[in-house]
């Protein structure tokens, strides 16, 4: 019995057919990733620099992030909170990764670990507290205008040290 074959133009055709999509959703997902790692540098950044309006601009206007004690503060209150925490940091270093990303639309769900560095006047003993900060984070970030930006975050488990010696978070 004689078997049908299809022309190799055919076949090709159809492997690039079923095929394409799957590299198209990798190069976006990849693109995604990479946009998304930028944003929390620009955040890092301008955290190192103090300068909170730059580390607002990666939020959407209606972000909200939820602490492990179920608190949930706006982007209002966030700024509120950063700019009166500010004046007593002398330094900080911070840095967010990209642990994992998956796609829906122009809706990215992001894993990553957070981490900072600060150097802050302690308003009790008049020295400096080295503050240690490691978080796992559950992130949601929307696509506006070819941007990427963050509207969602969720702290899962967060951690401090104060001079080394651990510390609950207010």
């Amino acid at each position: 019995m004689a078997r049908a074959t299809l022309p190799i133009g055919i076949l090709a055709s159809l492997y690039w057919a079923i095929s394409a999509p799957q590299v198209a959703c990798a190069d976006n997902l990849t693109e995604a990733k990479k946009s998304i790692q930028a944003m929390y540098a620009v955040k890092n950044t301008a955290a190192e620099k103090k300068d909170v309006q730059s580390m607002m601009s990666i939020y959407t206007p209606d972000f909200t992030i939820t602490y492990p004690d179920g608190r949930v503060v706006n982007k209002t209150q966030l700024q509120q909170e950063t700019e009166k925490m500010l004046p007593s940091v002398k330094s900080v270093v911070a840095h967010d990764l990209v642990k994992s990303i998956s796609l829906k639309g122009n809706t990215a769900f992001v894993q990553s670990s957070r981490s900072s560095t600060s150097i802050s006047d302690n308003p009790d003993t008049h020295k400096p507290d080295r503050v240690v900060l490691s978080a796992k984070v559950e992130d949601i970030w929307v696509k506006v205008e070819k941007k990427w930006l963050l509207k969602k975050s969720h702290v899962l488990a967060a951690s401090f040290t104060a001079n080394g010696k651990p510390i609950q978070a207010k």
